[in-house]
């Protein structure tokens, strides 16, 4: 009788998994790593989903911390309700990120829905009133998802210069499908 070539004569398969074997063990630990990483991506992705970035919207003056946040409130409130015309949005809170001058601030929507909608009315903000007209609006994301944006942005670049034509290219979609986009050029 022939054995299987992986086989080993008189150990069983249960013996040979059981065993030290270091080479086994690192590979174990890097898998077991592996999907450890990619779990974590998933549960800071599911994490973020309702969540808007706001960069460059106006410092308040209150040395209070909660007239501040509260400042933050009527803003966004604002910029929703009037600006991109979508009333009733609800935010479960509103974090400030980095220095206070100046800072991004983290909105946490109650619901997917209002995100999508908010996402979708952005391109109202080109006629907007200043100081929201000079805002910009994008997905949280996780760490790994900013470095692809990164990649992406510096690929636009290369292809700008590459084509010559003074075309624009920028980086467009939701975080999970980035892609590079042609803009139309801008007929004076």
């Amino acid at each position: 009788m022939k054995s299987h070539p992986a086989e080993v004569p008189g150990k069983s398969w249960a013996t040979i998994a059981s065993s030290s074997n270091p080479e086994r063990d690192a590979f174990t630990t890097i898998v077991k790593c592996s999907i450890n990483e990619h779990t974590q991506e998933e549960e800071g992705k599911a994490a973020r989903d309702k969540n808007l970035i706001i960069h460059r919207a106006p410092e308040s003056q209150h040395i209070n911390a909660e007239e501040r946040k509260s400042h933050d409130a009527s803003f966004i409130k604002e910029l929703l309700e009037h600006q991109l015309n979508i009333p009733s949005v609800k935010f479960m809170d509103i974090i400030r990120l980095g220095a206070k001058k100046e800072g991004p601030r983290q909105v946490i929507l109650a619901d997917l829905i209002d995100k999508r909608k908010i996402m979708a009315s952005l391109r109202n903000l080109k006629d907007a009133t200043p100081p929201f007209n000079s805002i910009s609006v994008g997905h949280d994301t996780t760490e790994n998802e900013r470095k692809r944006v990164n990649i992406l942005v510096s690929q636009d670049k290369e292809k700008e210069a590459e084509d010559g034509t003074g075309t624009k290219y920028r980086v467009r979609g939701p975080p999970c499908n980035l892609k590079i986009v042609r803009l139309k050029p801008v007929v004076p």
